[in-house]
Order: structure tokens, then sequence, then C-alpha cells
């Protein structure tokens, strides 16, 4: 069967609306490592209250069901860049929202750093996390405590980057094709306690 993908892409001009969500299920399939003061992947007594994971994971196929139909959307390394490179630009750090309720900015929670994983200038992901070549990885700083006790509790568990993007092309392939890319990237983006 003959699936449609989309290539995104955002607009030349800065965009402001760019928000990060805390979500339980990271459309991109990739949960976050939540770090306490020692820097391990367990909760300690004393926490740091960061948690980090990708933001985006590049050329990953991404489902979508709406009134369009059935299709698939990724973003290539170079929209990727553009995206943070938007976020960044405009101050957008505090954009942090849960679940997707735009507009609803989640109070004392913030962008705390984020790069993009370049190996040509040795920018890669932190141990426990596949290296995943023009991707966005990040990390927030949470000081609310309600929202410390719903990460704590799995209520969230990953990122979902939500902004006004915009379809560049139409690809069509088979769905067997997507599937397969699909688990070779899932597979490399699962985390390990070693």
């Amino acid at each position: 069967m003959e699936t449609k993908l989309y290539t995104l892409e955002i607009g030349e001009d800065d965009q402001l609306d760019f928000q990060i969500a805390k979500v339980d299920r990271p459309a991109i399939e990739s949960n976050w490592m939540v770090f306490n003061d020692q820097a391990r992947f367990r909760f300690a007594d004393t926490e740091k209250r960061i948690v980090q994971g990708y933001f985006m994971i590049a050329d990953l196929p991404i489902y979508r069901r709406d009134a369009n139909g059935e299709y698939y959307v990724k973003f290539t390394k170079q929209s990727i860049q553009n995206i943070a490179e938007n976020f960044m630009r405009n101050g957008l750090t505090k954009n942090v929202n849960e679940m997707h309720q735009t507009g609803v900015l989640s109070k004392d929670v913030f962008v705390l750093e984020s790069w993009l994983i370049d190996s040509k200038r040795g920018t890669t992901a932190p141990k426990g996390f596949e290296s995943l070549e023009g991707s966005w990885f990040g990390s927030m700083k949470i000081n609310n405590d309600e929202i410390w006790e719903k990460i704590k509790g799995g209520d969230f568990s990953g990122f979902s980057v939500e902004g006004d993007f915009m379809p560049t092309k139409e690809l069509k392939t088979d769905d067997r094709i997507l599937e397969a890319v699909k688990k070779i990237i899932k597979k490399e983006v699962e985390v390990t306690d070693s």
C-alpha cells in the first residue's frame, strides 16, 4: 500500500509561536532521561530536576491521521537546524507547555540547553542515547513542584515540538519501507541503563 510522506519546514521569517510540550507519548518515539545530582539515571534525595532527550529526530517518519486522511511527516536535518536556530535566536526557551496546550506556558520550566547532533562539530548525544545526526537534543530545568511530581509519576515521558510547519514536498512510499525505517530509527533511539 502506498502512503504519502511530507517533508515539513518553517518559513523564512522568524516565528515566535514555537513551543515544546512535555508529553506522555512523544511522536518521535523517544523518551527522556531524568537526572539527579549524581548524574545517574535514577532519582536521588537531592534532585537537580533536569530532564533531557530528543526534541526532534531527523528523517524520522511520524504518523499522522486527521481530516486529510492518514499520512506521514518528517523533518530533514536542514529543517531541524532552521527550527532550532529560530527557537534560540528568538529567545523562546520559556515556551514550554503540557500536552500541547498551546499558549498555556508552564511556569518555572525552561529549556536549559540544546544542541544539534553534528559529528563534524563534535556535538553528540549524552551517554545512553544514540547520536542521530542532524537531530535536536536538549535539556529542561523543572523548578515547578507540581510538574516535577508529574514527571516523577510518569505523566510525561518526552518532548514534542509544535509550530507552524509547512509541507514543502510530497513523497509517495510503500508502507513496508516506512515501517522498516521507523524500526531502524526506533531501535537506535532506545535508551539503555548501562
